[in-house]
């Protein structure tokens, strides 16, 4: 049975473990809580971002660690300032202290050392730096338990004609799609939240709309790339080919299940797709480290946008139509969320797609073929249910629609 899994279950707990945390935070959760410990240590600067860093060089260290956190408490209002001190610093003990400001800082320090083009030498070191920092907690300590890492080299592209879709969960599914529009990145999210056994109606499917500025926006898309050309090489034991030996692995296996699933395009060119679901054993790691990996980067850049609900409209129809093209490659769980966001959502242009679905054998569960039923009955307003939906005869009821699509076929009664 697959379990709640916004991400991958994998970097989630990898994360949770790197930071000592039992929650799903993600890695720029705890660059905040950082920021915001060191805040609640510091009193509010009193002086300008460039009087603390020349107290980076103090000879005493008290003044040079207050002046540390008096920066990580100013967070991205000091980042401009402590990377142009980087930059043309000749104290390297004082520029490590910078560089490590801006690391406590987080993701708003990671957007400006990736949209800054005039990056020194030693700045694009520190920025390389921080990039296989944030990668390498997004790919999780678990999968570095038996692999190394190679960053791969992204396809080139320019980020802003870059589009994108993003799938995350499985109890929980959420699609997004992103896309420039004007001076934004547009985001829209199209979900479901609920358990999949409880009666459909009502059934909270829900549509929501934000947007990403400019700089945010191309660091994620950046650094999505890069994670999409990650990939793992397992690690040489020691013990290779001595008498005996037998190469074992980590033996874990996740109690719960995700999906994920991630396609970026530049106008008509397909830059990266892959898709996963199933549980984070030890032994698939391959197959799911980059879209969790980049959907690490999406779900750090958007925690702090603000959706708004809306209708759904004529794009979210189209895409969601779309969508179920790959309905027959989809596991059980995510068909099933699917089905119920349809049927919350879906219009007339739904119904051969549904009509598809209950016309395939039964399986043994029975409940895709419930949720299509509930679909095709509100969307048509052809009910031929006879019970609540928990308490319906789904194979009855299927044949009382298969005959119904008999009798209106063409060339039917």
């Amino acid at each position: 049975m697959f379990f709640l899994g916004g991400l991958g279950a994998f970097a989630r707990d990898s994360l949770s473990a790197v930071f000592g945390c039992g929650s799903t935070a993600l890695w720029v959760c705890a660059c905040l809580t950082v920021a915001a410990a060191a805040s609640a240590e510091a009193p509010a600067p009193a002086t300008s971002a460039e009087a603390l860093i020349a107290r980076l060089s103090h000879e005493e260290w008290a003044e040079r660690d207050t002046a540390l956190k008096a920066l990580v408490a100013m967070g991205a209002s000091a980042v401009p300032a402590l990377s142009g001190f980087i930059a043309g610093s000749t104290d390297p003990d004082a520029s490590l202290r910078a560089g490590d400001a801006l690391r406590q800082i987080g993701w708003p320090a990671l957007v400006h050392l990736l949209n800054r083009g005039d990056a020194s030498p030693r700045l694009a070191i520190v920025r390389e730096d921080f990039i296989r920092a944030f990668l390498e907690r997004a790919i999780g300590k678990r999968a570095l338990e038996d692999h190394d890492w190679v960053p791969g080299e992204p396809p080139a592209a320019d980020a802003g004609r870059l589009a994108g879709i993003w799938e995350s969960g499985a109890m929980d599914l959420r699609l997004y799609r992103f896309r420039w529009e004007r001076d934004a990145l547009r985001l829209d999210r199209v979900s479901y939240d609920g358990s999949p056994y409880r009666p459909p109606i009502p059934n909270p499917a829900k549509v929501e709309t934000a947007a990403l500025p400019v700089a945010e926006a191309r660091a994620m898309l950046a650094l999505a790339l890069r994670a999409c050309a990650v990939r793992l090489v397992e690690k040489p034991d020691p013990r290779e080919g001595q008498p005996g030996f037998l190469r074992g692995r980590t033996s874990w296996l996740e109690s719960g299940g995700f999906h994920a699933r991630v396609r970026i395009t530049e106008g008509v060119r397909l830059l990266f797709e892959e898709s996963y679901t199933g549980n984070a054993r030890s032994d698939r790691q391959k197959d799911f480290v980059r879209v969790d990996a980049a959907g690490v980067v999406f779900s750090t850049a958007m925690r702090t946008v603000a959706w708004q609900e809306r209708p759904a409209g004529e794009d979210d129809q189209e895409s969601l139509l779309e969508r179920t093209g790959r309905f027959g490659q989809d596991e059980w769980l995510v068909r099933e969320q699917l089905l119920r966001i349809i049927g919350a959502m879906g219009d007339q242009r739904f119904e051969p797609f549904l009509r598809k679905v209950i016309e395939t054998p039964l399986d043994e569960k029975r409940r895709q073929h419930r949720m299509a039923i509930d679909a095709y009955a509100r969307i048509t307003g052809t009910d031929l249910r006879t019970a609540p939906a928990e308490d319906m005869d789904v194979a009855a009821v299927r044949e009382a629609y298969l005959k119904r699509f008999s009798e209106t076929a063409p060339g039917g009664r």
